[in-house]
């Protein structure tokens, strides 16, 4: 017997002119941090940035390998707080759509961090 998910729809996960990302990142906070995907003299071009990819961010202090799980082209945050994404971590992505889903399901399901 198959259990029937009630999955969330995101409408922007492979959006084709993203200029930011939102990343799952290791916190207990239960919440996707938002990123510019491309700035002005930075390594990193917007194609390579994508749903299932891992990324080094900025987190505070600190540099962060978090996974991209959408792609966005307008940020609820002013985009001069927004950091930039450092590096692409990975060719192909390690997560494809339908686990990345899966993951946000089972995040909210448990009361659990999306990035943990």
């Amino acid at each position: 017997m198959q259990a029937s998910r009630n999955l969330p729809e995101h409408s922007s996960f492979g959006a084709v002119d993203a200029r930011f990302c939102k990343v799952a990142l290791d916190t207990p906070l239960r919440r996707l941090f938002d990123y510019r995907i491309h700035e002005q003299g930075s390594p990193v071009a917007a194609a390579d940035v994508a749903p299932g990819k891992r990324v080094r961010v900025p987190f505070g202090r600190q540099k962060l390998v978090g996974v991209v799980v959408e792609l966005a082209d307008s940020s609820e945050l002013a985009e001069e707080k927004l950091r930039t994404v450092l590096e692409v971590l990975d060719d192909t992505p390690l997560l494809d759509a339908p686990l990345l889903e899966f993951l946000r399901w089972a995040a909210g399901y448990y009361h659990h961090p999306v990035g943990q």
